[in-house]
């Protein structure tokens, strides 16, 4: 009982779990606790039950963990969200993540499997290339969410992300006019060009849009494309439609309103790592779920007679037909269809390899059981959140599927999220 519970103890931390925060082991149970690192002796107050967990509030440290950093963000000691492990060195966070996937596999996928040290790029600052920006209408001030609410905490600049989106975040905020009809602001850019994605009830859109847009093209150094709703699926846009990406031989067009991984060096890796773990020796049927705009599968599409690409949002799946075109592709089909809810996978009765990037919150299990139909003597599962993924990974493993090879790739440093690429053949 919470009652029986001082308001004031002193816990070791454990270790990090997927969420960020610190592990202790009481005798009152396990509590975790935001803003710690491996090692600390902590003191906590304010120990609640938050969705069937204990939670604790750190007062103070009594003694410092090894792993422990100086932050380098004015905005995280804010309570800045968009972070939660600049108190951590880098290369202990490696590594904590590395452990979180292994242990998620060996403890919820029930497959013993050593993992390896997760892809990095040392040089973090300045890498995240898409995001989402919101937006206090009472102080018309732009920024994150605090950690764990929904308050904004303001930002002048973000060290991690590309300079051009912080650039844009200056001219907003000197034109504050242009944040009171606007929630949120999502963004993507390749260094050169920017395009934005402005979501909020917005009255008098056309207008709104270009005034934006003089504001945001009066630096010579941005190129700017802008979409608002209009309505149902309809769009406003002003500017570029779209930005080019290219990566390794293959050129792909986003824009603010599509899914596209966010780290300008560590996306290479993810192209290399699929080209390298793809099987070809059937050339035959390639499905990629949840593709996108065909990030995934246009770089390995050569290998398949044919490939089918799969996904409920429309706009990815019209770029995803333009970068066929700009990769000179002939074999790729797309196709828009709810899998989470229908996943008949277009009465496809077999596949030879599937490509799965799936939500936070994985597939559900009529998703599974329409995949394992299927019976592909691959399944290629990209994955975001390493709990979820290790369920699916289970499933797949209770119906004849073992898990040959796994990668980590650290998209989002300074953060708990983890990029997890799983290879899975049939026995």
């Amino acid at each position: 009982m919470i009652d029986s519970i001082p308001d004031n103890i002193k816990v070791s931390i454990e270790k990090l779990v997927y969420g960020g925060d610190g592990l202790a082991r009481t005798d009152y149970g396990v509590i975790l606790i935001p803003n710690t690192a491996p090692g600390d002796y902590v003191r906590i107050s304010s120990i609640h039950k938050r969705k069937g967990v204990l939670k604790g509030r750190l007062v103070d440290i009594i003694r410092h963990s090894r792993y422990r950093a100086l932050p380098f963000c004015e905005h995280f000691l804010e309570g800045c969200g968009g972070c939660q492990w600049q108190h951590i060195d880098y290369s202990e966070q490696i590594e904590i993540k590395r452990k979180i996937v292994e242990e998620s596999i060996n403890r919820i996928g029930k497959s013993s499997f050593t993992f390896p040290p997760l892809v990095f790029d040392p040089e973090f600052k300045s890498t995240r290339i898409r995001g989402m920006l919101h937006i206090c209408h009472k102080s018309s001030e732009i920024g994150f969410y605090r950690l764990n609410t929904n308050d904004i905490v303001p930002i002048k600049e973000c060290p991690l992300i590309f300079p051009s989106v912080n650039n844009v975040i200056s001219i907003l905020k000197e034109n504050s006019f242009i944040l009171e009809y606007a929630d949120s602001v999502s963004f993507i850019t390749n260094g050169e060009d920017i395009h934005l994605n402005i979501e909020g009830r917005i009255n008098n859109k056309k207008r709104y849009l270009y005034e934006i847009y003089e504001s945001l093209t009066q630096s010579k150094d941005l190129s700017v494309g802008l979409t608002c709703s209009e309505g149902g699926d309809d769009r406003l846009f002003v500017g570029v439609p779209y930005i080019e990406f290219s990566i390794d031989d293959f050129k792909y067009l986003v824009n603010g309103r599509t899914f596209f991984q966010g780290h300008i060096t560590l996306n290479k890796k993810i192209i290399e790592i699929i080209r390298g773990l793809v099987d070809y020796r059937n050339n035959g049927l390639l499905l990629d779920l949840f593709c996108g705009v065909g990030f995934l599968s246009i770089p390995v599409a050569s290998h398949f007679d044919r490939v089918i690409g799969i996904d409920i949002h429309e706009e990815s799946l019209r770029l995803a037909k333009e970068n066929t075109k700009r990769n000179k592709i002939k074999n790729m089909e797309f196709y828009r269809q709810d899998i989470i809810s229908k996943a008949c996978f277009l009465n496809l009765s077999s596949a030879d390899v599937v490509i799965v990037d799936p939500p936070r919150r994985g597939c559900p299990k009529r998703l599974m059981e329409a995949l394992i139909q299927l019976n592909p003597h691959q399944i290629i599962m990209v994955s975001c959140d390493p709990t979820t993924m290790a369920r699916d990974i289970k499933v797949l493993i209770d119906n004849g599927y073992k898990m040959i090879t796994g990668h980590g790739i650290d998209l989002f440093p300074q953060t708990f999220h983890i990029e997890t690429i799983v290879s899975l053949s049939r026995v």
